[in-house]
């Protein structure tokens, strides 16, 4: 699933290609992949498009119109630009015509990503039960979130009304770079700890922002490009190789139902 350093990278790009653009019609290929608030009285083009943000795993596309998409793209939803004259991608479930003639289109194997047409009178709210976002909160709201808890810390940092953004691969990642154990509780590390966590936990996600984001199975941009982080993976997926800082042999554990990969020497359980 895209997490928040692949979701930031296709906001990025959207918002870059959509750069003052309008969108005329809309077509649906597979219903219940846009979903619409029948009582936002919704119709008619998106006019100018004013700016895409990003909250955890969720994408805001804003149109002048006060209409908004929100997206969550879950396994495997991308989204590709085409002219009128290349054919649809398989899977391709929505598409946008823009101003330009070109096409915006979203396709999604799995079809588990879902696409939100808002308006100002919209009753649903994709994001009301996420907390704040990974990259955004400050160190004292980290710690506060994360030491008033008695969970373990992987299914912690996952819980998405805890902190928005952080997925398999990134707590992975971080607790590795933290030298925590994933089954560590959260309220019995010292929070002179949980702020140096803060810190290795921005210094990560943007430098896998930087470097593409992780594609370990369909993660691609909207131009189709790879990621390239995943080559800079210290943990996750590596079982059996050495860890790069002690050379112990990466382990796989499973915690709370995930596959989990740790280095047992530096992430020993305390």
């Amino acid at each position: 699933m895209p997490e928040l350093p692949e979701v930031e990278i296709v906001t990025r790009a959207l918002s870059r290609k959509l750069k003052g653009r309008s969108i005329l019609e809309h077509r649906v290929h597979h219903p219940g992949v846009l979903l619409h608030d029948p009582h936002a009285g919704l119709g008619g083009p998106l006019r100018r498009f004013e700016r895409g943000e990003r909250h955890g795993k969720y994408m805001v596309l804003e149109f002048s119109s006060e209409q908004r998409l929100v997206v969550h793209l879950r396994m495997t939803g991308a989204f590709y630009f085409r002219d009128s004259d290349t054919p649809l991608q398989p899977h391709t479930h929505v598409e946008f015509q823009l101003d330009t003639g070109e096409w915006l289109a979203y396709r999604d194997p799995r079809r588990f990503g879902r696409i939100w047409w808002l308006s100002p009178n919209s009753s649903t709210n994709p994001l009301a039960d996420l907390g704040p976002d990974a990259l955004r909160l400050s160190q004292p709201e980290w710690v506060a979130r994360i030491s008033e808890r008695s969970r373990m810390m992987k299914p912690l940092l996952l819980d998405q009304a805890v902190i928005a953004g952080l997925g398999n691969i990134y707590v992975d990642e971080l607790l590795h770079r933290s030298r925590i154990h994933p089954q560590r509780a959260a309220d019995s590390i010292p929070a002179a700890r949980l702020g140096e966590m803060w810190s290795a936990c921005r210094e990560l996600l943007r430098l896998a922002i930087r470097n593409g984001g992780s594609s370990i199975r369909s993660f691609v941009d909207t131009d189709g490009i790879l990621g390239n982080y995943q080559n800079f993976h210290l943990v996750y997926a590596r079982e059996g190789e050495p860890c790069t800082t002690c050379g112990t042999l990466i382990k796989r554990i499973v915690v709370a139902q995930r596959g989990t990969w740790i280095c047992p020497r530096c992430q020993r359980r305390r």
